[in-house]
């Protein structure tokens, strides 16, 4: 009975030596305790890859947001460059017109 200790939890990972605990072979405490160690670091590492993929959604968020910002902003732009396109026809028409006029009061258009 040598390879037979007496145990009891103290919290969720961890055990000590009691009278009063079951009886636990050695062994078998070993590897719990080894594997209760591996996934607390699986845990950890776990946890630190969601709080980086938590970043990177807050990251992709803003970029979203900032996407439909240009969006926006371009769409503005493009109603600008038409609005000054459909300007620069009409005082085009208008400088031609004046242009007639001068020409005509200076009579060049009558040669």
């Amino acid at each position: 009975m040598s390879d037979c200790k007496r145990w009891e939890p103290l919290d969720d990972s961890t055990m000590r030596q009691s009278a009063d605990g079951g009886w636990v072979l050695i062994g078998d405490y070993s590897f719990l305790k080894r594997e209760a160690h591996i996934l607390r670091l699986t845990c950890q590492d776990l946890q630190s890859q969601n709080a980086g993929l938590k970043a990177e959604v807050i990251r992709l968020q803003q970029v979203r947001d900032y996407e439909h910002y240009l969006s926006a902003e371009i769409g503005s732009m493009n109603q600008e460059n038409k609005r000054l396109k459909a300007e620069l026809e009409r005082l085009t028409a208008d400088n031609e017109q004046l242009q007639n006029r001068c020409d005509f009061l200076e009579g060049k258009g009558h040669e």
